[in-house]
């Protein structure tokens, strides 16, 4: 198999993912709107350059007039306007984090940011 067709397989299967997660958030919209949780896993991170190395359980649940999207192991939690925008948002936020925590010393962390680190190793990794 060639250089392109594998990139073009592993696009596929990055989108397949993604429309995998999107599939269960609209299913899961109108129960939702009833004040009731759903867990939406994050199955990719395309295009940013990391791996999911276990699916990242977003629990997502309305708050007002939006909703909260929450990674309870982590410890990370952001909105957005609907169900999709929050998980997209947190998506972005543990990437954000983990990207800041996993540059800087190990010993500058206090036990919350290293315990944070730690957990994120578990779900992610940077592509190699």
């Amino acid at each position: 198999m060639s250089l392109w067709e594998e990139r073009e397989r592993r696009r596929l299967e990055i989108v397949a993912a993604v429309d995998l997660a999107v599939a269960s958030l609209a299913r899961s919209e109108g129960v939702l709107g009833r004040g009731v949780q759903a867990v939406v896993p994050i199955t990719t991170l395309a295009p940013e350059p990391y791996e999911i190395l276990r699916d990242i359980p977003a629990v997502v649940e309305p708050a007002g007039d939006g909703f909260v999207a929450t990674f309870f192991d982590g410890n990370i939690s952001t909105s957005g306007d609907t169900e999709v925008e929050a998980v997209s948002n947190l998506r972005s936020l543990i990437l954000d984090i983990f990207e800041y925590l996993d540059g800087e010393p190990a010993d500058s962390l206090g036990p919350e940011p290293a315990r944070q680190l730690a957990v994120l190793r578990v779900f992610l990794k940077r592509a190699s």
